[in-house]
């Protein structure tokens, strides 16, 4: 049995809430199997109340497991877990909340059970994605004997309700300035204004592919740091975007087809060996098949990635700056994973593609597929 111990410091829950006197709120959050956000907000006085007794938060179980607008409880009497489980924070995620100085938000580890306090043991809780994730980016440092950094972009596109589309004076252009500046460009500035108040970088936005469609890509980081801040994104579009009006789906179903894109690199102090970055990618290659029931999660997940222009999820490739396949290679040991979309569970994804990626290295797996650089229906001819 795994009993790898991860300590936590509950003093630096303590200090920021000491360093932000405004804050009277705090929100306990964990991203469940569906990528719902859900949260217990508890008052800071509670929270401190239960840092000084070494104490979590409880609730029951089947938090992390229920579908989508499901209730805790069925009147036909249905087969619930009477489990019990805690809300364990990660001191380093705390941060405020965008646009609402007085609530506070921290991600939890979603545990079953407490040994110790502020003591997370890797080995056990094994439905909760936050500790699978924490337990893969463990495993591949140690196989692979470096780092990684991830970054993400997330698409979406905006509506003035059901059935509606944003007014255009002018076609909608991919990248297009006019595009983004008739309505959108403060609203979009605004989120990113939001997001750099709380610690989270923006590279860029631009108008998409489909009508109303944008994109938001942000600066890499380490992988627990770069999941949460991408679902505080996501929120934080919803949320601004429904202070002006404007709904917002991040749906992978057509027409909208939005998708997420995750960037992966291995960063050391030396550059990984060309070997080793081909071992990794030819593992994930490998799991390919697999890790789609990840990233892919619903039937409406392969409207985006059908046969067709954008065939991310058709054929099993990979090439160099070919951004029609699975797997973009960027460089070297970077890569650009597209078979990703809002409805995943990216604690789950991310997870599942790094211990792929180290079975690679393990393994010394060879890798077989070639470089797809052009047309990819051309490459397979």
């Amino acid at each position: 049995m795994d009993t790898s111990t991860l300590s936590l410091s509950a003093e630096l829950l303590l200090k920021f809430l000491a360093d932000h006197s405004r804050v009277q709120f705090v929100r306990l959050l964990w991203l469940d199997y569906n990528s719902v956000l859900r949260a217990r907000i508890v008052t800071t006085s509670h929270f401190c109340h239960l840092i000084q007794r070494g104490e979590l938060q409880g609730l029951a179980n089947l938090y992390m497991f229920l579908a989508h607008n499901q209730p805790p409880s069925l009147d036909d009497g249905g087969d619930w877990s009477p489990g019990q489980a805690w809300l364990l924070p990660d001191p380093v995620s705390i941060r405020l909340c965008p646009g609402a100085d007085s609530h506070a938000q921290v991600f939890c580890f979603f545990v079953d059970e407490v040994e110790t306090p502020w003591q997370l043991q890797l080995g056990h809780d094994d439905s909760c994605p936050r500790i699978a994730l924490a337990r893969a980016v463990r495993d591949a440092q140690h196989v692979i004997g470096a780092e990684f950094l991830v970054g993400f972009e997330i698409e979406f596109v905006c509506s003035l309700g059901p059935g509606t589309v944003i007014p255009q004076s002018c076609p909608h252009e991919s990248s297009g300035v006019r595009t983004t500046e008739i309505f959108m460009m403060p609203i979009l500035c605004e989120i990113v204004d939001a997001l750099r108040c709380v610690g989270i970088s923006v590279q860029q936005f631009h108008a998409e592919c489909t009508v109303n469609q944008y994109e938001i890509a942000l600066v890499p980081m380490s992988p627990l740091e770069a999941v949460d801040t991408l679902v505080i994104t996501r929120e934080t579009i919803w949320k601004i975007c429904h202070v002006h009006g404007v709904a917002v789906s991040f749906s992978p179903a057509h027409p909208e087809e939005n998708g997420v894109h995750l960037n992966l690199s291995i960063h050391g102090r030396q550059p990984a060996d060309s070997a080793t970055t081909d071992y990794f990618l030819a593992g994930i290659l490998s799991h390919l098949v697999s890790l789609c029931a990840f990233g892919l999660p619903r039937i409406t997940s392969y409207d985006r990635i059908a046969a067709g222009p954008r065939c991310f999820g058709r054929y099993k490739a990979w090439g160099t700056q070919n951004r029609m396949v699975p797997v973009r290679k960027r460089s070297a040991a970077l890569w650009e994973l597209r078979f990703l979309d809002a409805d995943s569970n990216f604690f789950l994804f991310l997870s599942a593609v790094l211990y792929s990626g180290i079975s690679g290295v393990r393994q010394k797996l060879p890798l077989t597929l070639k470089d797809c650089r052009g047309m990819l229906q051309a490459s397979l001819s």
